[in-house]
């Protein structure tokens, strides 16, 4: 569920160059946000004061996922400097508190590949066979054959196969 969330928020942010300087006159949920994110970080140190309390340490990361994936559940805009801002102050400390407890070290999209992979082998499913079977459907799709195209996604999800299309590319996970 944290990597969900890290990955939720690098999309949003999309390598867009966001700094620490927080946008002027930040109000509303943004700043809702970024308060209680800066809450949690002072929850961190006393967690990390009291005995090293990892368990608490640990709970306030799930309180910040809450947090974000509550706030984009209402769609806010992603253009707007406050939105980038809230969610790279909520990036931030799942980086700074991952770096005290060993969590998050490696990339959101590399622990999804590597958990899909894991995943399909336990399954007997073949990732190189199912990348396959997605361009075809993709070249169907261009084709406008929306038949075969459906067709493929069908005898995907027969093997739990979960297709997401986007405007840029299909991905896909085990369902």
């Amino acid at each position: 569920r944290l990597y969900a969330v890290l990955k939720t928020i690098k999309d949003a942010l999309q390598d867009r160059q966001v700094t620490e300087l927080m946008p002027t006159g930040l109000t509303g949920k943004q700043a809702e946000i970024v308060a209680k994110i800066n809450e949690q970080r002072e929850k961190f140190v006393e967690a990390m004061d009291d005995d090293f309390n990892t368990a608490r340490a640990i709970g306030g990361l799930f309180d910040v996922a809450r947090l974000i994936n509550g706030f984009m559940a209402g769609k806010p805009s992603l253009a707007a400097p406050e939105t980038l801002f809230a969610l790279y102050q909520a990036r931030q400390y799942f980086q700074e508190v991952g770096a005290v407890v060993g969590l998050f070290r490696e990339e959101a999209d590399s622990y999804f590949l590597t958990d899909r992979e894991r995943e399909a082998c336990k399954r007997g499913i073949n990732a190189t066979e199912i990348e396959g079977l997605i361009e075809e459907r993709n070249a169907a799709r261009r084709e406008k054959n929306w038949g075969k195209a459906d067709e493929i996604r069908k005898a995907l999800a027969g093997q739990n196969v979960i297709l997401k299309d986007s405007p840029v590319r299909t991905t896909w996970e085990i369902g």
